[in-house]
């Protein structure tokens, strides 16, 4: 069990009250200690704190301890506490759609977090520039570790509803000049099917994002008239979002051909055609770096290939990103599962298996 310690909620709205639902955690959840409420004081349900109420006494204090940095308890504290703070700590839990069976809670990391940012505004060309637009449910990654943390993570500028609204959204985008936004499908039909859609001023947009499910041709001719750019990728909420990402400069054909390409370090070593057939990496830890990369490379029949060979291609990529232990597998034996994807629990047993040998005579840790 999850086991929170603070409950986030909206007061009443055009949609649903829903502070019946803080009055049901309230009467069930009993690990649960704040219960905040999006709405001004006089709205706000007994026990539970006005978010409002709560951002000013959050600016207040921070103003306090800004004025007098040396002397701020405040200060000392966030720093004693940040310090103890991990990359792979938890830092999110949020709760996937069930696309897979139940829906169940996902804990994603510092790490896993920061590595989505960087991917996704490094595919989708995230900047200081950005006026990201977010109104999807904060439930999803979509909301926050793509959108929300990404913009952040790249210095831009977000742009917040606190619900999905059709025409609030579209306006939003006229009056902030926001230059880049996303939405799964039916929430671009919404807006389309306006009978004053075309009334609104989207000239500051650069780039759509959808995502979540397959889209017609119609769709993506029309989503290029609402902005000169546009993209999808495939996501999982245990990735805090996507995994492949489609070319920024795509068209629609691209686009209809598939979900784009990926990131990982194994597509880098795929690109020695002449003797790689195949490559998956895994992590195992390690007592510096925390996790270590474990890298399994299938040889192409009458190809020769070494440790040397991959560790030289190697220097192509950033230095955290860089295995510290190779494994060249036998041309056919990259081990599948029953669908015949690459079988990483195999693989991250058989680099746990590896790493042992390897600390037995100091060659991993150090």
């Amino acid at each position: 069990m999850v086991k929170a310690k603070g409950y986030a909620f909206l007061g009443k709205t055009p949609n649903a009250d829903f502070r019946e639902l803080g009055k049901a955690v309230m009467a069930n959840c009993p690990s649960v200690q704040q219960f905040i409420q999006f709405s001004p004081p006089e709205e706000t349900i007994e026990r539970a704190t006005s978010a409002f109420v709560l951002a000013e006494q959050a600016r207040a204090l921070a103003g306090a301890a800004l004025a007098d940095p040396a002397g701020s308890q405040i200060l000392k504290t966030y720093g004693q506490a940040a310090s103890k703070v991990r990359e792979t700590d938890g830092c999110l839990v949020i709760f996937t759609t069930g696309s897979t069976g139940y829906p169940k809670p996902a804990l994603l990391s510092h790490r896993n977090v920061t590595c989505q940012n960087m991917c996704l505004g490094a595919a989708f060309g995230f900047s200081e520039e950005s006026r990201m637009l977010v109104n999807l449910p904060p439930s999803h990654v979509g909301c926050q570790t793509e959108q929300l943390m990404t913009t952040m993570f790249f210095g831009g500028t977000a742009v917040i509803l606190h619900i999905f609204d059709a025409e609030l959204s579209l306006k939003a985008i006229q009056e902030h000049k926001v230059n880049s936004f996303g939405q799964i499908p039916a929430l671009f039909n919404l807006q389309w099917r306006l009978p004053n859609y075309d009334k609104f001023d989207l000239s500051s947009l650069r780039f759509a994002l959808y995502g979540g499910q397959q889209v017609s041709r119609t769709f993506l001719e029309k989503l290029a008239t609402m902005a000169p750019g546009f993209g999808t990728g495939l996501g999982l909420t245990e990735s805090a979002g996507f995994c492949t990402y489609t070319p920024l400069d795509g068209t629609v054909d691209d686009i209809l051909a598939g979900v784009g390409f990926d990131m990982p370090v194994e597509d880098h070593f795929c690109e020695l055609r002449e003797k790689v057939a195949s490559c998956a990496v895994v992590g195992v830890e390690h007592q510096v770096f925390s996790e270590g990369i474990v890298c399994f490379v299938e040889r192409k029949p009458d190809a020769e290939l070494t440790a040397g060979h991959l560790d030289e291609h190697a220097r192509g990529l950033a230095s955290y990103m860089r295995p510290l232990h190779y494994v060249i597998l036998e041309p056919g034996t990259m081990p599948l599962n029953r669908v015949a994807k690459t079988d990483y629990v195999l693989l991250k047993q058989r680099a746990a298996d590896e790493v042992k040998a390897l600390r037995s005579s100091g060659a991993w840790d150090a």
